[in-house]
């Protein structure tokens, strides 16, 4: 379950565009990384 977890991170910052990196900022400061991506107006979801 823990994989899955920091999976789930990396596929979320991929999911918006983001490299590697930002997945990983996710995974050590979720607050911080996730309003990054809520409140950015220049990342769009590219996504399915």
């Amino acid at each position: 379950m823990f994989i899955i977890a920091i999976m789930k991170r990396f596929l979320l910052a991929k999911a918006f565009g983001r490299s590697g990196g930002f997945g990983f900022g996710i995974l050590i400061l979720p607050v911080v990384f996730q309003s990054i991506i809520a409140f950015n107006k220049n990342i769009k979801y590219v996504g399915e």
